[in-house]
């Protein structure tokens, strides 16, 4: 009957909708993701901004980046300085999201650029707090320091292992990167 005769095109027409759906979704191209920790550091701003624009990433590919802070606290900062990143109207840009969570951060990146620091000296805590800290309390030492550092790494590396894509590449600059890199490669 002429109802069957059209019912059957119905369906085949919906079926041949989904497939070109699906081949136009698959041929889009899909921003290359990166995972930039340390990133509301003042100089960190730069160098985020400078892989953007330089081409030193895949110079094909739109760039998704994701700015990982060490806390909540930090987030707002933080999105403030995806505002400010996004205002350059960098071409490359897809976009520039925050967040404190290393699961999120790592899980979708292709790139994870580590620009952290190994930490305060001296008193730097006390003037966060506008001098209200413990000023008896002796500062850490340089090798405490470090020592904090490393372990910051190693979750990093950790995290990156469990949660992180196949092949995403881990770029280690800023101070003491040489220490990173070898730590996160263990």
């Amino acid at each position: 009957s002429a109802a069957e005769i059209l019912a059957a095109e119905e369906v085949e027409s919906q079926a041949r909708i989904a497939e070109l759906k699906k081949d136009f979704a698959a041929k889009q191209v899909q921003p290359t993701v990166v995972c930039v920790t340390a990133g509301t550091e003042d100089w960190a701003i730069g160098v985020v901004t400078n892989l953007i624009s330089d081409g030193i990433l895949p110079a094909d590919k739109q760039l998704s980046i994701k700015l990982l802070v060490g806390g909540s606290a930090e987030l707002a900062d933080a999105r403030a300085v995806a505002a400010d990143i996004e205002d350059c109207a960098l071409r490359r840009l897809h976009g520039v999201d925050a967040t404190a969570s290393m699961d999120d951060a790592f899980t979708t990146a292709d790139y994870v650029i580590v620009l952290d620091k190994e930490g305060r000296r001296g008193g730097d805590e006390a003037n966060d707090e506008g001098g209200k800290g413990d000023q008896a309390k002796e500062p850490p030492s340089k090798i405490e320091l470090l020592r904090g550092y490393a372990e910051k790494m190693r979750r990093y590396a950790d995290c990156i292992c469990a949660v992180g894509k196949p092949g995403v590449r881990v770029i280690v600059a800023g101070p003491h990167c040489n220490l990173a890199a070898a730590v996160m490669r263990t």
